[in-house]
């Protein structure tokens, strides 16, 4: 059967291949190619071409080929759950680190991720129970990491008295692999390869990848979703088919507004793939306690936090320090600790008042806003922003903190006032002291206000 012509749309991604989305795009190609009926020969043959052309290697595009060639075209099969048996789920950490599967550890830098994780890993080395009194045998724990270096993190895993030497934690520096010229990149096969070969070889059960993003090549971008996706599906078959629970760190967004699993990065593969979701988050107050909380979970219902403290071993700085675990039925939420901000509490209290005020002044309002006991006046936040740094000074940072709590408290609210007939216009984001809002002081059929 002679194949479809290649979708213009094809033609033009491959003509366009950019640094950043290379890999992606031959791999997407290549399934697009098979679905139009090109043998395996074929499709290689014009990727080679058109990849090398864009700068990837030809190795790495038989790879990505390979790859591609797993998925699609193959007959649908139509089993029963009658079939199915129902497999005990096993825990590395129970509830909180599954094991053939992949679970994520996200917070802040420097909020005391790994600190936390290489504890556990302690605790396991020598099968003691975990910090909740769960039972759990003895296992190895392969880190990969590049932010520290190995005497750092040996120290770290003494100080938690972690079984050193029997080898019950092993490494991979990705710093070491660089030097030694071995490019180790968990979005490409080989990367993937190279993992699953070392797990099996040191009979390791779980894997902790810290962080994710450093392990993923520069020429892979992680806001591209598909691409995200397609790396977490390769680590989600090495954890299953080497029975080892994957848990790989991330840093939450600068994006101060995004809220609970929207602080993770980039991608909504993250939590998709993710038996488990983690935070972690230092207490803005007392700067030794810090928080891990269950963000998400497939397997159980809702679960405490465990709060723990970071402890200095020593007076000597360089002694580094230690994790005590101090509550494992913490009724505290990540939204709890997120919420206190007191290194600039008193500018920030005073910038509240001020906000407050120019939301109750209806001489600085922009637009008007029916309510049921009349017209009430709304604000854009530039007018608001623009009178509290004058009367305060404050950066806006804290603006946008005492902001934040305002709205968390629902103190004030906002509403996007739009058009319902497609025109331009309308549009605009106001701010206002919470009243019962009926609609807005626009002709009624052209606009729509939603909260």
């Amino acid at each position: 059967m002679k194949p479809e012509p290649l979708s213009t749309n094809t033609i033009n991604r491959l003509n366009n291949m950019r640094e950043g989305n290379r890999n992606s795009t031959v791999f997407q190609s290549a399934n697009e190619m098979k679905r139009a009926g090109y043998e395996k020969e074929e499709i290689m043959e014009v990727l080679q071409e058109m990849g090398q052309r864009a700068g990837l290697d030809s190795k790495e595009i038989s790879e990505t080929v390979e790859s591609a060639s797993k998925y699609g075209n193959k007959p649908l099969t139509v089993r029963y759950f009658d079939d199915v048996e129902i497999e005990e789920k096993e825990w590395i950490v129970r509830y909180r680190i599954p094991r053939r599967q992949l679970s994520l550890v996200a917070g802040k830098q420097g909020d005391g991720k790994s600190y936390m994780l290489l504890d556990l890993a302690s605790k396991l080395s020598h099968g003691l129970n975990m910090p909740d009194g769960s039972e759990s045998p003895k296992r190895k724990t392969l880190y990969c990491f590049v932010e520290d270096s190995p005497s750092d993190v040996r120290l770290r895993l003494e100080n938690a008295n972690a079984d050193l030497k029997n080898n019950m934690v092993g490494y991979i520096h990705l710093a070491t692999e660089y030097r030694n010229r071995n490019n180790f990149n968990i979005a490409t096969s080989e990367g993937i390869k190279q993992l699953r070969d070392a797990v099996i070889e040191g009979g390791f059960e779980w894997v902790i990848i810290d962080p994710f993003n450093n392990f993923i090549g520069g020429n892979s971008r992680t806001d591209n979703d598909s691409a995200t996706r397609h790396i977490l599906g390769e680590l989600d078959a090495v954890a299953q088919e080497c029975n080892v629970g994957i848990t790989y760190l991330m840093h939450f967004s600068k994006d101060r507004d995004r809220k609970g699993i929207d602080k993770i990065l980039n991608s909504t593969g993250h939590s998709a793939f993710c038996r488990v979701v983690l935070f972690v988050k230092k207490h803005p107050e007392e700067y030794q306690r810090r928080l891990l909380t269950v963000e998400k979970t497939n397997s159980t219902g809702e679960l405490p936090a465990w709060e723990y403290k970071l402890l200095a071993v020593s007076d000597n700085p360089d002694a580094g320090a230690r994790v005590e675990w101090t509550d494992v039925n913490s009724t505290a939420t990540f939204e709890d600790w997120d919420s206190i901000d007191t290194k600039d509490a008193p500018v920030r209290d005073e910038c509240e008042e001020v906000i407050m005020d120019c939301l109750s002044d209806e001489d600085k309002g922009t637009v008007e806003t029916t309510v049921k006991h009349g017209v009430q006046r709304t604000y854009k936040w530039d007018n608001v922003l623009r009178e509290v740094k004058e009367q305060t000074g404050a950066s806006n940072h804290t603006i946008n903190n005492a902001r934040t709590k305002l709205l968390t408290s629902k103190s004030i609210m906002k509403c996007k006032i739009s058009r319902t007939d497609g025109k331009q216009g309308g549009g605009k984001t106001v701010w206002f002291i919470p009243r019962e809002i009926v609609a807005p002081a626009y002709p009624e059929d052209d606009y729509v206000i939603t909260l």
